[in-house]
């Protein structure tokens, strides 16, 4: 009974490969700072943190599907084929 091991309880260890270790701390200017918080609302990031995460996979040459900004687009169509039906 006496070498039975105890669990000791508390979070797990997480894997090296994952732990976020290192820390950036930016300054916009008022301008750049509205243009990122415009293409984080378009983007499919749900905090602020993810999008620069994700910045680096979404490169020119990487097609990047963001149903956002198609939804966005359709419902201006949408807007505008109903005041054109409505003139008729």
């Amino acid at each position: 009974m006496g070498n039975e091991k105890k669990g000791k309880g508390g979070r797990p260890k997480m894997n090296p490969n994952k732990k976020r270790s290192v820390s950036v701390m930016l300054c916009f200017t008022a301008a750049e700072h509205a243009k990122l918080m415009e293409e984080i609302a378009e983007s499919n990031c749900s905090e602020l943190a993810d999008y620069p995460r994700g910045k680096p996979k979404m490169r020119e040459d990487r097609f990047i599907y963001n149903p956002r900004k198609v939804l966005n687009e359709l419902e201006a169509i949408g807007k505008e084929a109903g005041a054109i039906s409505k003139k008729h």
